[in-house]
């Protein structure tokens, strides 16, 4: 940290002789409240006469119509103010994050559709102005920067109720003891500063939903619940360590990417972070600057905090927008009249005391869960004459968009280097990309229209990508295709699109679509034996001299199917974008490097160990699902779709598992879909297969292994020859598996290997997640207690 202050120059909003209209201006954060929303489900209190309200069709807790008007106007704003700034979009341009939370990533994708509209290159509809754009975000139980502390940090959650039993926090609410009652009596809650607080919330969305409010609460709303409110504010940051944990990270991470700008160690073209949260983020960021006054973040409140260099020196300015004035409004720190630089006392204090490390500690524990999926991978024999009337469940595992090349694809004698790609770079989505992934949502919409209905309701779907830009731009795509509004969710009548959030694993913590050579072993192991065996040195050998020619005219080393398959890729990119290839290509592209990056494709997926391993995993979540749809069990019993969107080996994957996979490489949008039947002459479930070769194909019925009928219980069993496969941390531990005809070397030997380095690893992390709470002043019993509630692993 002591480093970090070394650099870094933090300075007030200054009173400087510069304007936004100058060329000063080298860096953008900007913090935002959501939309206009319904009222959360959580805080409902128990005699609300509003209480079996469903808010249909969009739910407890989401975004309204206003709503995302608002923060699509807020986004147009941003759009004017940093126009001349922001300059020609990229996906460099902007970092874009988002709580967890629907209403929060639907605000941030309504921002990043009006401040990006699709112009000159870009425009891939000419009636659709709006453009994917990716965002990120954390899962609540670990998001330290956006997230609230007093639901993740043991330490703020302990420090918090500490303080509720002081005097000085008894006397705040030495007033409101009347009113207090008056509560109880009226709305039957219990009277903690946090559900006081929520009663302002819950009546506000009720009101601006046109729901009546009951007489009594004239005598506390909004006047009385406002003024708890802010108290609520000032109890949940009363100390200087419940400050720095509220909000100190989100400060620090402000700090972080602007030394890194000035050190150039961001992306070249990186000018704004956006960060869609809440009224408390809000609130608690201006607590711990020293730039609170009483009052309630409204709908689409916003913070800017702006980085200018004027004249080789840093300064900051922060401006506020509350609605209360037309513009933005300077907000001034403390102490602070113009530079606070790092050798100014206060700007030092500042930092050193929002960040000491004494008091922060980041840093969380994931678990990996042991999953059991009992199944044979080539049991699901169903084949069924089904329509949508049966239909009860989808699942569909698509390919990305048509992309530009990635660089790890590159060879030296290609003809087109990155300028050629510009402004998409390389590995991203192409505007027939775009085209061609919302046409796959709009084929998906007449295939499903009648199962779907024509409103959507945010239960119906579950859209998950992988951590790829083209893969989370595509399901945006693919998304606004399948859910176009109807009239009464239309937003804006000039776009035909709203906002619907996807899901993903960050890549490292990802393994259910990302490829198991990274984070498996066992499989990796696997697939060498296969690699090496005779059956495909001799195929590489018959095909040695298409390998010698590549390695001539691209001047890279051919040594291996992968080596191919990349130059495959890139060829076949290049192809698609319509880009003349070289002469050389002719005799090879695509037939001969097809055929061996096909090849590759079917050996990934060689035997049942590699099956199982790759496919296996995710289609043990399907038949998860499709077992609990059937049984009404599954949680939300509303979903009926749900979206993958990956790379063409989720789509061989989840086909090499039903053995179904012929070699070949799917085409961009390709999909693999599974959909769960209810045959009512059968009084059984059966699963229909489909494959969608490419957006502009007819779906085409993939006939299962045996031809017959399974009922649910089939399916739950895995069929006729069910196999136990632990799977933890991604790898498998096999008790007496079956060798495949390819040796697999370790055995029993390299299983008991693994067993103990997890045992011996779990361990270790409950010795420091026992020292941690031991550290933080936990007692024994309080740290069984944690554990018993769940909040064991949620150390901050």
């Amino acid at each position: 940290m002591t480093k970090l202050l070394l650099y870094f120059v933090i300075l007030v909003s200054a009173v400087l002789a510069t304007s936004e209209k100058n060329n000063s201006l080298e860096l953008v954060h900007v913090l935002f409240r959501h939309g206009d929303r319904t009222p959360d489900k959580r805080f409902v209190y128990p005699y609300d006469p509003h209480v079996n309200a469903t808010y249909h069709p969009v739910g407890y807790g989401q975004l309204t119509n206003a709503g995302k008007r608002k923060l699509y106007f807020l986004g147009k704003a941003l759009k004017k103010r940093y126009e001349k700034f922001l300059g020609t979009f990229t996906l460099d341009t902007v970092d874009a994050r988002s709580t967890d939370y629907r209403r929060t990533k639907m605000s941030l994708q309504l921002v990043l559709a009006s401040l990006f509209p699709p112009e000159n290159e870009l425009i891939w509809e000419k009636h659709l102005k709006w453009q994917p754009v990716p965002f990120n975000y954390w899962p609540i139980e670990v998001d330290h920067v956006l997230g609230e502390s007093y639901e993740n940090c043991p330490r703020y959650f302990k420090l918090y109720y500490e303080y509720i039993e002081t005097s000085e926090r008894r006397a705040l609410y030495s007033n409101y003891s009347e009113v207090a009652q008056y509560l109880e009596r009226h709305a039957g809650i219990n009277t903690t500063v946090r559900e006081m607080a929520e009663m302002y919330f819950t009546l506000s969305a009720e009101l601006e939903n046109g729901l009546e409010l009951p007489d009594w609460t004239r005598q506390v709303y909004p006047q009385v619940l406002h003024e708890l409110t802010d108290l609520g504010y000032h109890v949940s940051t009363a100390t200087p360590e419940m400050k720095r944990l509220s909000s100190g990270f989100l400060l620090k991470k402000i700090i972080t990417d602007t030394e890194s700008k000035m050190r150039n160690l961001l992306p070249q073209n990186r000018k704004m972070f956006l960060y869609s949260a809440h009224e408390y983020n809000i609130a608690f960021l201006m607590k711990l600057l020293g730039i609170y006054y009483p009052h309630i973040p409204p709908y689409g409140a916003y913070i800017l905090v702006e980085i200018h260099n004027v004249k080789g020196v840093r300064s900051v300015k922060i401006f506020y927008q509350d609605y209360t004035t037309g513009k933005p409004k300077r907000m001034r720190l403390p102490k602070c009249r113009h530079f606070c630089r790092i050798g100014s006392q206060y700007g030092a204090e500042l930092i050193l005391a929002t960040f000491s490390q004494q008091n922060i500690s980041i840093g969380f524990f994931i678990e990996m869960k042991l999953v059991v999926i009992i199944w044979s991978v080539a049991a699901l024999s169903i084949c069924i004459d089904a329509n949508h009337e049966t239909l009860r469940l989808v699942h569909v595992f698509f390919r990305h968009g048509s992309r530009t090349p990635e660089l790890k694809d590159a060879y030296p004698t290609d003809p087109y280097t990155f300028e050629t790609f510009a402004p998409m770079g390389w590995g991203a989505l192409t505007n027939k990309g775009k085209q061609g992934s919302y046409k796959l949502g709009q084929v998906l919409r007449t295939r499903y229209d009648s199962f779907l209905g024509d409103i959507y309701i945010p239960e119906t779907v579950a859209a998950y990508s992988t951590d790829y830009e083209r893969t989370k731009m595509t399901v945006l795509l693919v998304l606004a295709g399948l859910f176009p509004p109807s009239r009464s969710q239309t937003w804006n009548e000039s776009i035909p699109w709203m906002p619907i959030p996807y899901r993903y694993d960050k890549d490292r913590y990802d393994f259910t679509l990302r490829r198991p050579t990274y984070y498996c072993p066992t499989y990796v192991k696997e697939l060498e034996e296969v690699l090496s065996s005779d059956v495909v040195q001799r195929e590489i050998k018959a095909k040695r001299h298409i390998y010698e020619y590549l390695e001539e005219k691209t001047k890279k080393p051919m040594r291996e199917m992968l080596n191919v398959l990349g130059v495959y890729q890139t060829l076949n990119a290049e192809d698609v974008m319509n880009l003349t290839l070289p002469e050389w290509t002719k005799s090879v592209y695509p037939d001969e490097v097809h055929e061996i990056t096909a090849k590759r494709c079917f050996y990934e997926n060689y035997n049942s160990i590699l099956k199982r391993l790759n496919g296996g995993r995710m289609l043990g979540k399907v038949i998860d699902q499709m077992v609990n749809k059937a049984n009404s069990t599954l949680v939300p019993l509303e979903r009926k779709i749900f979206l993958y969107s990956g790379h063409e080996n989720n789509v061989i994957n989840i086909l090499a598992a039903l053995n179904l996979f012929q070699p070949h490489v799917p085409k961009y949008t390709a999909s693999a879909i599974v959909e769960l039947h209810w045959i009512a002459e059968l009084q059984s479930h059966g699963v229909k297969v489909l494959y969608l070769r490419d957006a502009d194909s007819t779906p085409e019925v993939l006939k299962l292994e045996g031809g017959r009928d399974l009922g649910i219980e089939g399916i739950r069993r895995g069929g006729d020859n069910p196999r136990n496969i632990l799977i933890r941390d991604g790898c498998i531990v096999r008790k007496k598996c079956k060798r495949s005809r390819l040796r697999v070397k370790g055995g029993k030997r390299a299983a008991k290997f693994e067993e103990r380095w997890r045992k011996k690893n779990m361990e270790k992390k409950e010795r420091e997640k026992y020292s941690y709470y031991q550290r933080n002043g936990y007692a024994s019993e309080e740290v069984e207690r944690l554990r018993a509630e769940g909040r064991w692993m949620n150390g901050s």
